[in-house]
């Protein structure tokens, strides 16, 4: 009985210490990447509207919005590798 104690304590102890706060990291990291998908969806919006006010060609137009929403993406990730603890300041 003592021992099985002992093994339910020391499951907790690795939960509460290990397990949790990855998972925490996990949902964070799947919480950012959502609110960058939003503002990136919302940033290729404006890019656009604006591009077609000023006529230019949609070819320039499809270019433009595909390479912002790459270079946005990018940046993201690097954000999400912060949050696990990679070294990001060389990409800086």
């Amino acid at each position: 009985m003592n021992n099985y104690l002992n093994e339910i304590a020391h499951v907790e102890i690795l939960f509460s210490k290990y397990l949790l706060p990855f998972l925490m990291k996990v949902i964070g990291a799947f919480a950012l990447w959502f609110v960058a998908g939003l503002i990136i969806r919302a940033s290729k919006k404006v890019l656009i509207r604006a591009l077609e006010r000023r006529g230019v060609d949609p070819t320039l137009i499809n270019y433009a919005k595909h390479t912002l929403g790459v270079g946005l993406k990018g940046m993201a990730l690097i954000l999400i590798l912060g949050i696990f603890g990679f070294e990001t300041t060389s990409f800086s």
